[in-house]
This record gives C-alpha cells, structure tokens and sequence, in this order.
C-alpha cells in the first residue's frame, strides 16, 4: 500500500475506506472531527486577531516602520513554512488512471448519479 492507503494496481482498501485519514492524527470518528474542528477555529479566531483587527482598528504596530518590520516577518515565516512543506508526488504512478473510467455497468461515470 502506499501512503494514501490504497493498493498500487488494486485500487483503495475497501476494507477499511479514509483509513488513511486517522492515520495521519492517530485519532478517528468523532475524536478526529473535534481536532480538526478546534484547529479550524483556531485558525479563524488567529486570523481575526492578526490580520482583521489591526486593519479594521488602525493598530499602531500595523502602521510605519513596525508595519515593514510586521510584513517582513510574516512573509519569511510563509516563506519557511513554504520549504519546510513536503512536496505531493506526481508524475507517473501518481494518479490511478483506471478509477477515472467510467465502470462499464455504470454509464454515467465514477460519483455521478442518474437520478435514480
């Protein structure tokens, strides 16, 4: 199997689907949708404070000198934390091409419905 939990030719692991997923947190079921909920608005509440406030509020820090200093800053952490990223895999082998096809007892194709 490779990272994304299903077989190189033999497609996803339907024994166990968006096993995958727990892996990475170690958590699954509701445990997982908790975490990653509260990372979610964390992330809105950090937004809020950093980037929304000091605009909508004129912050003396977000003006002049400390506001170049700010940017700067911000910029060389998105900068880090672009290169620290692992890069996805692509290329030959990546995509499994057999589960684009449309299956042949299903002419209207992989996730679409026909209404019935």
């Amino acid at each position: 199997m490779d990272v994304h939990g299903s077989r190189l030719r033999g497609g996803p692991d339907r024994a166990e689907p968006g096993r995958h997923h727990e892996d990475r947190l170690g958590l699954g079921g509701w445990s997982r949708t908790g975490v990653i909920v509260t990372a979610s608005l964390a992330a809105a509440v950090a937004s809020k404070m950093l980037v929304e406030d000091p605009v909508r509020f004129r912050a003396r820090w977000a003006a002049g000198r400390r506001g170049l200093v700010a940017l700067a800053a911000a910029c060389a952490a998105l900068l880090a934390l672009w290169a620290l990223l692992p890069q996805p895999s692509s290329g030959a082998g990546s995509v499994d091409v057999t589960r684009l096809a449309a299956a042949p007892d299903d002419p209207a194709g992989p996730g679409r419905h026909t209404g019935s």
